[in-house]
């Protein structure tokens, strides 16, 4: 079938939308990589310029091809950075310059989101721990973090754990250092955080609240940082309910219900404009 947008029109790594992605935005569906990296990178380009320069965004093959395992002699290895070495490279984006990285995951059919904040605050070479002596609750998440210190935040809208990806993400990002900037990095001053999210309260949405994290994290990155890292020492009930009241309004969850919808009308309104200047190209 014919496409529905491609976007960016005319560039080397466009995303395509098809009629059968717009109809997994229908009630129920799960979304797919194609609608994620659409709404992503739309997101980003639409972002100021100044905001842009602070980020980078990965698409969702890029988690998938880091940790994908190759067999060797019959051995299985992850193939790990040397499978996305030229990501960057190709891109001539320096990671450890940016404020924040956002990398989209699907595992198991299930979306989240890996935010990395702080990277431009990274020490290379000897790192010596002077963070206050901090309690540890289950998975190593402190306290409270640092508003200016390097974070490994997982947002997943059903509060999954997902250990595993801390050691991955801090592995790839020291092969990174030594490759891309011939330095050693610590990788132990980068904080982890499995961070307190409004959540989705059916088993399809997790797209869309990916989506939506995104969108919000890119938006108002310094107000959105602020709230996950102060959420995860919230104790007592009283300030817990408040916090979660100011938490809804900040992420403007309300938004979800008639996202769909609105996502849909987006699609064939902007796809619309597509046609027109492919038509006028191809003439």
């Amino acid at each position: 079938s014919d496409p529905v947008l491609v976007y960016p029109h005319k560039a080397a790594s466009s995303v395509t939308l098809f009629p059968d992605d717009v109809e997994r935005l229908k009630p129920g569906e799960f979304l797919n990589d194609s609608l994620i990296d659409y709404y992503l990178r739309y997101n980003f380009d639409h972002l100021p310029e100044q905001r842009r320069s602070e980020a980078y965004l990965f698409n969702t093959f890029f988690y998938k091809k880091l940790t994908q395992k190759s067999t060797v002699k019959g051995k299985e290895t992850a193939t790990g950075h040397s499978a996305v070495e030229k990501w960057t490279r190709k891109a001539n984006v320096d990671l450890f310059s940016k404020k924040y990285v956002i990398i989209p995951v699907n595992e198991a059919l299930h979306w989240y989101l890996v935010v990395i904040a702080n990277l431009d605050k990274c020490v290379f070479g000897e790192w010596t721990d002077t963070r206050s002596q901090k309690s540890h609750i289950e998975e190593d998440v402190p306290e409270h973090i640092e508003q200016d210190e390097p974070v490994i935040l997982i947002l997943d809208s059903l509060r999954n754990r997902h250990n595993k990806v801390y050691g991955t993400i801090k592995q790839y990002l020291a092969a990174e250092a030594e490759v891309r900037r011939g330095q050693k990095l610590d990788t132990e001053q980068i904080n982890t955080c499995l961070a307190a999210v409004p959540g989705q309260d059916n088993f399809s949405d997790c797209g869309l609240f990916l989506i939506h994290y995104a969108e919000k994290m890119l938006q108002e990155p310094d107000a959105v940082l602020r709230d996950l890292l102060q959420r995860t020492g919230y104790k007592r009930e009283e300030s817990f309910k408040k916090a979660q009241e100011a938490q809804r309004e900040l992420w403007e969850i309300d938004k979800i219900a008639s996202r769909r919808v609105d996502m849909v009308d987006e699609i064939l309104t902007r796809g619309e404009a597509w046609k027109k200047e492919h038509e006028a190209d191809m003439r």
